[in-house]
């Protein structure tokens, strides 16, 4: 799906002039995967001495949540536009505190949680749950800014811009097995820092993207930092696992989904909100310093329309823009990639050894 989706998306919206068929794409893989997880998949072994039939659904933790994750990235995406100090805005981002510490008080206290935060006293599940927010933030976040860049400043076509991302989801798909593999000789710990590292270096690559990039640069670019997830997604899900019960496995595993979608909505919000943010500040920076491509305005200003003048200065503002957004990206990626060396890898090795009986 990351390989082949954009580029399929794209297809669709540039022959068929509308983008709503492509969410219809979707329904039928999600039948055939529920149809195929009856079949094949087998019970959950969680709570073995609770029938199924009496774990009521967390009904309450499911709309505080949904909620509290509602209000919070809606003012986010919208508070450029209206202004911070809107009172909705405010009012919304109250909501959403109010809403997330009844979540909490909620899963701690009711017999069947939605998810279940008590595994969160162990370090290693801690740490590993917030690695995985920050690659859905990573990922989510370069996902949603490349083809809003090829797009709207390179004036690619859509399938062009979803062609582009093929190549790195391919080296992911192929990366993931093969790390799988890797886990068991070197541990967990090597895997993910090194992924990390690898994960923000290739985000900061894009902190430079200017109009003269060649497609061959931003595939090779992307793919750098899309490899480095498919080092990362299987020895994650181990460190994360490695000290919970057999019988908790299911609720740590729904904690993991979770938190990678909600990194990745955040990490769009997030996105968003800064290049917007970033847009006007560089483009009353150019303005102000009334230069443009380091040649001074004035000398412009005889040769070209005032409008002329404005369009381009809001060219240069927007890709300074971007530089400065994926700059962050790759910060945040970067600043907690240390995070990794705390796991435990004879945690993971004590495990396999009992699991082998020695």
């Amino acid at each position: 799906a990351p390989a082949f989706g954009p580029w399929i998306s794209g297809i669709i919206v540039d022959n068929l002039d509308d983008w709503r068929p492509i969410f219809l794409l979707g329904v039928p893989i999600g039948i055939a995967g529920f149809i195929a997880a009856l079949r094949y998949l087998p019970k959950s072994e969680d709570k073995p001495h609770q029938k199924q039939a009496d774990t009521p659904f967390d009904l309450f933790g499911f709309a505080t949540l949904a909620g509290a994750l509602t209000a919070f990235l809606i003012p986010l995406t919208q508070g450029n536009r209206v202004g911070w100090d809107d009172g909705l805005i405010r009012l919304s981002f109250l909501t959403a505190a109010v809403l997330f510490v009844a979540f909490i008080v909620r899963e701690l206290r009711t017999r069947a949680p939605m998810l279940d935060l008590t595994l969160f006293k162990d370090r290693v599940f801690s740490i590993a749950i917030a690695l995985r927010f920050v690659l859905g933030m990573g990922y989510y976040f370069s996902i949603f800014l490349l083809p809003l860049f090829t797009q709207e400043i390179l004036g690619w076509d859509a399938t062009q811009s979803g062609l582009v991302l093929l190549p790195a989801g391919l080296a992911m798909a192929f990366l993931m097995p093969i790390s799988g593999v890797l886990v068991d000789k070197i541990g967990a710990r090597v895997l993910i820092f090194t992924g990390m590292v690898i994960a923000a270096y290739g985000t900061l690559l894009f902190a430079r993207i200017d109009t003269d990039w060649s497609m061959a640069r931003i595939v090779i670019d992307n793919a750098i930092r899309t490899a480095a997830l498919g080092l990362l997604f299987t020895p994650l899900t181990t460190a994360a696992l490695v000290n919970v019960p057999k019988t908790r496995a299911g609720a740590a595993s729904g904690i993991l989904n979770t938190v990678w979608q909600v990194g990745g909505s955040l990490g769009i919000a997030v996105g968003q909100t800064y290049l917007t943010s970033r847009t006007a500040a560089r483009y009353a920076e150019v303005a102000g310093q009334m230069v443009l491509s380091r040649i001074p305005a004035h000398d412009w200003a005889q040769k070209v329309s005032p409008a002329a003048l404005e369009q381009l200065a809001q060219g240069i503002a927007t890709v300074r823009a971007y530089d400065d957004t994926f700059l962050l990206g790759g910060a945040i990626i970067a600043i907690t990639a240390p995070l990794a060396l705390f796991l435990q890898y004879k945690a993971l090795q004590r495990k396999k050894a009992a699991q082998a009986g020695v």
